[in-house]
């Protein structure tokens, strides 16, 4: 290769790199309105722990307000919570605080629909075993059991593997992961499953 071969290509090697950073720094959102195809937005988190004085409920409002605002006013499709969504020491009390976030993510108006699963105080744990309350009826109703998932058809699933009844380890049961395999097996290829689970990220 001669001097003139040589610089042509530096200067072709230098224009393909500069290309490749200007791709990559464009927003992804940008390649899917391209390609005409809608742009679905999915927010999750864990163990919120709100307690009496509602900070942690006004908390997750006001970042789900900025988060939406930071990805331009987005509205989030879903936003699953993976457990442990209030903190008491008794089950009446723990699910009017569970509750609270709960009506925060439901009447947020950057949300679609919540998706709320169970950990190990929300189904069982210390102190707050079940128990037929008015709160407890109205709340727990509204979140995915164990083994149950939220299907959009040809968009997404969301599975809720959650949390063994009242396991203080957080260890998962056969039949457990048994019934999310099977699922596995069965649903549709095509799209994406999110499996939201309170462990491990309750113990770690």
């Amino acid at each position: 290769m001669n001097q003139r071969t040589k610089n042509g290509f530096r200067k072709y090697l230098s224009l393909l790199l500069v290309l490749m950073m200007l791709v990559s720094v464009l927003p992804i959102t940008s390649f899917a309105a391209d390609g005409g195809s809608a742009v679905t937005y999915l927010a999750f988190t864990s163990d919120t722990h709100n307690k009496s004085n509602n900070v942690a409920a006004d908390r997750l409002d006001g970042w789900i307000n900025g988060v939406s605002a930071s990805l331009g006013g987005v509205k989030f499709d879903a936003f699953g919570i993976c457990g442990d969504l209030g903190d008491a020491g008794d089950a009446n009390n723990y699910w009017k605080y569970a509750g609270k976030i709960v009506d925060t993510v439901n009447n947020n108006k950057n949300v679609n629909t919540g998706i709320f699963t169970y950990g190990n105080h929300d189904d069982g744990g210390p102190g707050n075993s079940k128990k037929p309350t008015a709160q407890y009826n109205k709340y727990s109703a509204m979140y995915t059991a164990v083994g149950e998932a939220k299907l959009v058809p040809g968009s997404y699933a969301v599975y809720c593997f959650g949390s063994h009844t009242g396991s203080g380890t957080q260890t998962f049961l056969d039949a457990d992961i048994n019934a999310l395999s099977t699922y596995l097996d069965n649903c549709d290829p095509n799209i994406p499953v999110f499996i939201l689970s309170h462990f491990p990220l309750h113990i770690y």
